[in-house]
């Protein structure tokens, strides 16, 4: 294991671990961020203790939001065509840009989960990340979830 400095948001920390990524993602990891709906990213500047800090890199580190509970326990996702829509042998997904999102509804409560294969970090720009997000469920999820009961 190595030693490495990581410094995002102001703060500064030395992380032991084999990579610098693996540092990077450590220091988020044991920080305090905020609870979001949607994945956000962090850039973390690391470089080896023993080195110039100018011999560092940027490493961006995903923080996706916390499963929503389940009202009846587990999420059952599912991808119901009459629900999430698209092409019926290929439901709920939906191809734009150099991805793909997919759209999915848990079978228990209604509430969506949305996977976006070609997320934007607001931030800088940067395309072809993934990203999380959950929306509550709606008329048209509530009423396939009484309908399968």
């Amino acid at each position: 294991m190595e030693k490495w400095i990581c410094r995002a948001d102001g703060y500064e920390e030395s992380i032991s671990a084999a990579s610098a990524r693996e540092a990077a993602e450590e220091y988020i990891a044991s920080g305090s961020y905020p609870e979001e709906s949607e994945t956000y990213w962090i850039s973390v500047y690391v470089h080896p203790t023993d080195a110039d800090p100018e011999d560092g890199d940027f490493y961006k580190v995903a923080i996706d939001p916390d499963e929503p509970s389940c009202d009846m326990g587990d999420h059952d996702w599912q991808s119901p065509h009459e629900v999430v829509g698209g092409l019926e042998e290929n439901p709920g997904v939906f191809a734009y840009g150099g991805g793909a999102k997919k759209i999915t509804v848990c079978a228990n409560c209604g509430m969506y989960r949305i996977w976006d294969g070609w997320a934007t970090d607001p931030e800088d720009g940067e395309q072809g990340l993934e990203s999380v997000s959950y929306r509550d469920a709606d008329e048209k999820s509530e009423s396939w979830v009484n309908a399968t009961k």
